[in-house]
């Protein structure tokens, strides 16, 4: 009797490494997704950091301008033009007005730059005012000084008016004061913008023999809203 092998068992599929590859994938999937996360945090991080400096910076530079210090104001040199004709008696005009040119330096010691617009400036003589004048605007840079040429009209008819006038052209000297108001504005970093006024105030004595000024004192106040 013929023997009868038994049928071999159904071959069975072998899918060696599918599973792995599969893994394999889905891990690289998810780093991916983990490193875009980081960047985006990274990213995100920095810029909330940036933004923080700059509102800081912001707020510090804002308290900074708005506790800023007085400017420093120095009489370099003051002319006065025709008066020694009128001292002479080379004119009787009353209507001639003599001209006060003040060389004046304006010292900034604050860490931001300003820019100051066309400043008037009044003149009193024996506590009366006698004149008035203008002076073109500029730029105060930070921690330096800038120079300014004051013009100022004095009516003489004003003047020959106030008591003891004679007696201060017998001695020829006499006392000035002068006010000065000028508008300025400054910008924190281009962004918001600060005004300001500073007011001067002069006294100051004229030789009229020499054509010099004595005893010259001025004081500034700066004022930021």
């Amino acid at each position: 009797m013929a023997d009868v092998r038994p049928s071999a068992p159904p071959a069975t599929w072998l899918n060696f490494g599918s599973n792995d590859n599969d893994h394999d994938q889905e891990g690289g999937i998810v780093t991916k997704r983990k490193k875009r996360g980081n960047c985006w945090a990274i990213c995100a991080g920095v810029s909330v950091l940036v933004i923080a400096a700059i509102v800081v910076a912001l707020i510090l530079l804002y308290v900074r301008v708005s506790h800023a210090r007085d400017p420093t104001t120095l009489v370099n040199s003051i002319t006065i033009l025709h008066l020694p004709a009128l001292l002479g008696g080379n004119s009787t005009d009353p209507n001639t007005n003599m001209t006060i040119v003040a060389d004046v330096s304006l010292k900034n010691p604050n860490y931001f730059s300003a820019v100051f617009g066309e400043s008037n400036t009044s003149v009193v003589y024996r506590g009366r005012e006698v004149g008035s004048g203008k002076a073109p605007g500029g730029i105060s840079r930070a921690r330096k000084a800038v120079w300014m040429n004051i013009t100022v009209d004095i009516i003489l008819n004003r003047m020959l008016q106030v008591p003891g006038v004679f007696s201060d052209f017998a001695s020829q000297e006499f006392s000035l004061e002068s006010f000065t108001r000028i508008h300025t504005h400054t910008k924190i970093l281009n962004l918001v913008q600060k005004n300001g006024q500073i007011d001067i105030n002069c006294s100051y004595i004229y030789d009229v023999a020499r054509q010099t000024t004595r005893e010259a004192v001025c004081n500034s106040h700066l004022k930021m809203f």
